[in-house]
């Protein structure tokens, strides 16, 4: 069967990076969905064992999953499910959300600084904190997020107006401890986050991250590589051709074998318009089907990729699809 290797001592290596950039306890680790295909069970225990006391997730299913790893746990969006009081917090996306959160719950503010995606406006946020009050809420963070950080100029006024609003809010709760952030994975190269509490960190403690020409110097590095097993082999001769609508002909007698991954399997499908290589250059033969594709050889395994930046490139999209994507059920490794 298909699987990934995580490799630890990379995974440590990315932390070490980030670490230079803000304290190992402010590390708040993105692992909403199934950490970005790495595997959520996984990446918790590896996180906590490297001394990440934090962590993000997309819902209370996945915090209910991981709570016994972490100090906190930030759910970004869900209201309705069963949740342990005790470490996870719920995020307010809008006024009508906190009508939906239970009463004492924990919960962080999220301010719409300038994204337009979620968050509070920023003239309701008076508003927000009396609704919070009313609901015997407990507020233990707020933060906003970064609509375009590769563009210094916007990320800096989302910046400066949310530093405002901390300085006000601080002012009205100066007994409470209230935590601040607004740094994920880019900006966290480039902005300085001694200010504030947290950082969530995603994909750059996976080993990628995306930031502006004069600042891509990070030597961070992958840490899963996608493996499949053998199904079947045989010969073909010139002429041949392999899979569907044959779009693949052999120029010369060979032996090609397929392999249990396919697009069924998260793995992004390849046609006669894209084409894409396993990360020792050998291409991958004609069209990906949902189960399995084609590789000229006979091995037993092959890593299909161990880094997907290129991979990223031949679909036209980014890092974070090619991973999400990875079946959950592939199993994970840790090595």
């Amino acid at each position: 069967m298909s699987f990934c290797l995580i490799d630890s001592a990379r995974f440590k290596h990315n932390i070490n990076i980030v670490s230079n950039y803000i304290d190992l306890h402010k590390i708040a680790i993105v692992i909403k969905n199934n950490a970005y295909g790495h595997g959520l069970i996984e990446m918790a225990g590896l996180a906590s064992k490297n001394g990440i006391r934090h962590a993000v997730v997309i819902n209370c299913k996945e915090a209910n999953i991981v709570k016994d790893f972490f100090d906190t746990i930030l759910v970004l969006s869900d209201t309705v499910n069963e949740f342990d009081s005790r470490n996870i917090h719920i995020a307010i996306n809008d006024l009508d959300s906190i009508q939906n959160i239970p009463k004492h719950s924990k919960v962080e503010l999220k301010i719409d600084t300038g994204m337009h995606r979620n968050g509070v406006h920023v003239s309701e946020i008076n508003q927000a904190l009396d609704m919070i009050d009313s609901r015997q809420q407990i507020l233990k963070g707020v933060f906003t997020h970064f609509a375009n950080p590769y563009k210094g100029s916007s990320m800096l006024r989302q910046k400066e107006k949310f530093d405002k609003l901390k300085e006000e809010i601080n002012i009205n709760y100066p007994d409470k401890y209230i935590r601040f952030h607004c740094s994920s994975s880019p900006s966290i190269f480039l902005i300085s986050n001694e200010e504030y509490d947290l950082a969530r960190i995603g994909l750059a403690l996976y080993g990628y991250v995306d930031l502006p020409q004069k600042k891509q110097s990070q030597n961070l590095k992958p840490i899963m590589s996608l493996w499949a097993e053998k199904i079947s082999c045989r010969e073909i001769v010139k002429g041949d051709r392999v899979g569907y609508g044959g779009v693949f002909q052999a120029k010369k007698d060979m032996r090609i074998s397929t392999y249990d991954i396919g697009y069924g399997d998260g793995f992004m499908r390849l046609d006669e318009n894209k084409t894409s290589k396993i990360s020792d250059g050998r291409s991958i033969i004609g069209r990906v089907s949902m189960n399995n594709l084609a590789i000229a050889g006979n091995d037993q395994e092959v890593c299909i990729f161990d880094d997907v930046k290129d991979l990223s490139k031949v679909h036209n999209t980014i890092s974070y699809e090619i991973l999400c994507r990875i079946n959950e059920n592939i199993e994970k490794r840790i090595i």
